[in-house]
């Protein structure tokens, strides 16, 4: 359960707690600096502990970089790099997946990462692929583009081109 303590200053702090030593009660010391109680019983044991300078801000406990990569893995990710230079982030991490039975022990753009930290990897963007616009060539009148589009007809009609071919009769 996380307590939430309205965010004070190093001054009000250190007003705080020296209306406190000259008072000598808290709750009145607490109204003067409108703060609460829960406030001061959170900053006393590090008053207690460190004087003045307990009051100012704390320094965090976590751990700064929980995420970091294992070097190991990083290692794997630049070799597979240099063995596969065409392989990109997604297959380097779907191998170093399958090493591992599968267990994503990375992920995909943190291989991404780390393979531009190494200056492997590319930032430009990838060249689309134009589609296929026919033959050029070098004169006018050479080039043929032809779409064909095969529709399914449900009735076939016979069409009369005598008058196209004279040759040919019309069926009566």
């Amino acid at each position: 359960m996380t307590i939430y303590y309205r965010e004070t200053t190093f001054q009000q702090r250190k007003y705080l707690f020296e209306l406190v030593e000259r008072l000598g009660n808290v709750s009145e010391a607490c109204r003067r600096a409108k703060v609460s109680r829960k406030t001061y019983y959170h900053w006393n044991p590090r008053y207690e502990k460190d004087g003045i300078d307990g009051l100012r801000e704390p320094r965090s406990h976590a751990v700064h970089n929980p995420r970091t990569i294992d070097p190991q893995i990083e290692r794997r990710i630049i070799e597979l790099r240099r063995e596969h230079p065409n392989w990109g982030k997604k297959r380097i991490a779907q191998w170093i997946w399958k090493e591992n039975g599968w267990k994503r022990v990375v992920a995909i753009e943190t291989v991404r990462n780390v393979l531009n930290r190494h200056g492997m990897w590319n930032n430009g963007r990838r060249k689309k692929k134009r589609k296929n616009r026919g033959t050029t060539a070098d004169s006018p009148n050479k080039t043929i583009n032809i779409d064909l589009c095969f529709v399914h007809a449900k009735e076939v009609h016979e069409q009369n081109f005598s008058a196209f071919f004279p040759s040919t009769s019309a069926p009566q």
